[in-house]
């Protein structure tokens, strides 16, 4: 059995938390009122209580969880089971030619196969309401809306694993509306939106249909060949750092100056982990996260051509300089909580949250950078108030991983505990806390010292040390060993409404372009060239991650890669814009290199509406009460 399917048996157990069903917690005591969650069901959210539905409003007043229904449909939900477990095999094998996919499809296979895992983890624990199925494929659902436009191949391949993901849930999922009272959806016609939605999957009569592998569904013809800049066409400027794992390059393409990444081939070795950068910089388009124009495979190497960013990394920044003022915290925080706001909507976990893993520039902006931790997640593409999205912050993921640094690892993690994006938060507290006081919150001996400081119940961290009192809150709320009760960002308005944030100007922080803050360290920290009369980051070492000495790894020693891999391979359209340019021996500007930033829904919404949902996404499709046609077919 594949190790995904070993890792969803074993939440299933006895010994797992209960806590994934605490998930209205995070709710109760920030939200007032009454709203709509995604699966159309009003929801009170009042005293720390569960959340209470309304009788009055004519939906329901009680949902029913799996466990009251298994006597009766024991034959149902095994069978369902069983699909489920064969389904996430395949997801997971390499029945699939999973390399053979685009980034941008390797990603929404996951969100399918993500889906796939929580509602069977549901089944497993007898806990599965039709409030889950109806927000996690609702919410694939409109995951396909965003994607079939700009990214029709992508989406064709969505739409093939969703179909069978329908067939799997859909009885089941009515008998839980049955139970529950409530509108059947007529699961059937999903399927119907997916084959007729703009036409996406081409119908089979048509030369150019999608080829289907007859046991289970993917694209099996032939590939394009991919335009990837070519080794001769990177000017090597200087050596901005080296470590075990590779170097990083001041490099010149075309007039343009950018930073070219090289990483051994030998230090990766699973597909995430190759894909991982790959995966970020097809999904993400931030203007707080560092720009990715291209990534590909060369001989001995794996390329990664970047924005070139003038400014040097937080750490130095904190490092032996002044300690930074209450508003310059502010600044630096608030462009951190944005970065991992979209991050975590996007569908990631950075999972490396650390000054050194950002950029600050004269400006006081800030980019976040590094991606080869980061990890996929469930995306939240129906937006707003969802329990199912909720719940994942805490409880997605049970795989043992510790990717990321010692000192910023969330307890849960160490503790071998389900974590999820709350992991990312905790790491912003102890960010926090470094800009605070110039020290890590935990300290000790070493690294076993280090870990029992961190996942002890016992109060290691002195918050006194930090004198500010709406600063001090907030961090120490970022640094609640509970993830339940940690501020995580889950409800937007909980970042954005707390004292320590009032005043802040959101969208400035992440659209505007003017100066920020004035801080003069970080001039002296850059180091300026005559012949450019500009500031860029010093040459540095890159600390290495191995005792191993390694010759530097150099552009003059790599090759052309005859062939590139499309799941390890990534061109942004100002990339080959360039490139384009470049065949045609005209001079590449800027504005080629640019394309459109998304902005984050902290930066444009109102306090009042961040957390408002949208209405439940299959409702044309609720059948009449108390009718079944549609249903068993």
């Amino acid at each position: 059995m594949p190790t995904s399917d070993r890792t969803t048996l074993r939440y299933g157990s006895r010994s797992t938390r209960d806590n994934e069903d605490n998930a209205h917690k995070i709710t109760s005591n920030r939200v007032s009122g009454e709203c709509v969650t995604s699966a159309g069901v009003p929801l009170t959210i009042h005293d720390g209580r569960s959340p209470s539905r309304s009788p009055s409003n004519g939906v329901t007043d009680k949902v029913i969880k799996l466990k009251k229904i298994m006597r009766r449909a024991f034959k149902l939900v095994k069978g369902t089971r069983d699909s489920f477990k064969m389904f996430l095999r395949h997801c997971s094998s390499q029945v699939t030619p999973r390399l053979l996919m685009t980034p941008m499809e390797y990603f929404l296979v996951e969100q399918v196969r993500l889906t796939a895992i929580a509602i069977y983890r549901r089944i497993m624990s007898q806990k599965l309401t039709f409030l889950d199925v109806r927000e996690d494929l609702g919410n694939l659902m409109s995951l396909y809306d965003d994607t079939r436009s700009e990214h029709r191949q992508a989406a064709q391949t969505l739409a093939v694993y969703f179909h069978k993901l329908v067939l799997i849930t859909a009885v089941l999922a009515g008998e839980l509306e049955e139970a529950s009272r409530v509108q059947r959806t007529n699961w059937y016609s999903v399927i119907d939106l997916l084959y007729s939605a703009e036409n996406v999957i081409s119908s089979p009569s048509s030369s150019k249909r999608l080829k289907v592998d007859e046991r289970f569904g993917f694209r099996l013809d032939a590939l394009e060949p991919l335009l990837v800049p070519r080794l001769d066409q990177i000017t090597k400027l200087r050596l901005l750092g080296k470590g075990g794992f590779g170097s990083v390059y001041k490099v010149n393409i075309g007039g343009l100056t950018l930073t070219c990444k090289l990483i051994r081939q030998t230090r990766l070795h699973s597909e995430r982990a190759k894909c991982a950068d790959k995966l970020v910089a097809t999904l993400v388009q931030s203007r707080l996260l560092v720009i990715v124009y291209a990534c590909f495979k060369a001989e001995g190497a794996y390329v990664c051509l970047m924005e070139y960013l003038r400014g040097v990394d937080l750490y130095k920044a904190i490092r032996g300089q002044p300690r930074f003022s209450v508003e310059l915290c502010r600044i630096i925080l608030s462009q951190l909580c944005l970065a991992i706001q979209y991050l975590h909507v996007t569908g990631f976990i950075h999972r490396d949250i650390k000054p050194s893993n950002m950029i600050i520039m004269p400006n006081c902006r800030i980019r976040l950078i590094d991606f080869d931790t980061c990890k996929v997640c469930a995306v939240n593409a129906s937006g707003g108030v969802n329990r199912s999205y909720i719940r994942k912050s805490f409880t997605e993921f049970h795989d043992g991983q510790t990717a990321g640094t010692l000192h910023y690892l969330a307890p849960e993690v160490l503790r071998g505990f389900q974590y999820g994006r709350a992991i990312d938060w905790w790491a912003v507290g102890v960010t926090a806390y470094l800009l605070a006081t110039q020290t890590t919150p935990i300290r000790g001996k070493d690294a076993r010292a280090v870990k029992q400081s961190i996942t002890s119940d016992e109060k290691h961290i002195n918050f006194a040390k930090i004198q500010e009192s709406d600063l001090r809150h907030i961090i120490s709320r970022w640094m609640t060993r509970d993830p339940y009760d940690r501020l995580t960002g889950v409800l937007l308005s909980d970042i954005t409404t707390h004292p320590f944030f009032l005043g802040v100007d959101w969208k400035d922080m992440e659209c505007g372009e003017g100066k920020l803050y004035t801080y003069s360290p970080i001039l002296k920290l850059m180091k300026q060239h005559s012949d450019t009369s500009e500031y860029s980051p010093p040459s540095a070492a890159v600390p290495s991650y191995s005792r191993t000495r390694h010759r530097i790894l150099d552009l003059d020693d790599i090759l052309d890669s005859p062939a590139q891999i499309p799941l390890l391979t990534f061109v942004s359209h100002g990339m080959m814009r360039v490139l384009q340019k470049m065949e045609r021996d005209e001079t590449p500007c800027e504005a080629d290199l640019n394309d459109q930033r998304e902005i984050t829904k902290m930066a444009l919404t109102s306090t009042k509406k961040l957390d408002l949902n949208n209405s439940y996404r299959f409702k044309e499709l609720l059948l009449a009460p108390r009718t079944r046609s549609h249903y068993y077919m």
